[in-house]
């Protein structure tokens, strides 16, 4: 039960706290990231100014976000996002 995360197997596997026994009871010190706000067209929309915003930019940033968090030591338990998920759609006529 006092198993440290980083000597788990790496599972892509979400539902694996419901299952694992490791999982049940956690024991020790952990670190976890909240990310709030991507806003998904905000970039296009707001700052550009474009008539039609896409996500691209805002696609690229969450990449970057994502491998540096796997880069992380000690990798955290668990990524949480918070708060506007989008702020415009990448169709005319969705907003």
């Amino acid at each position: 039960m006092g198993t440290i995360h980083n000597q788990l197997p790496v599972t892509t596997d979400i539902t694996s706290f419901q299952t694992d026994p490791l999982e049940k009871i956690w024991k020790g010190s952990f670190t976890f990231i909240q990310g709030a706000d991507p806003q998904f067209g905000l970039i296009d929309d707001y700052i550009l100014k474009k008539p039609v915003p896409n996500w691209d930019q805002e696609i690229i940033l969450s990449r970057e976000a994502i491998k540096r968090i796997n880069e992380m030591q000690p990798k955290p338990r668990f990524y949480v996002i918070c708060g506007d998920m989008l702020h415009a759609y990448p169709y005319p006529g969705k907003n």
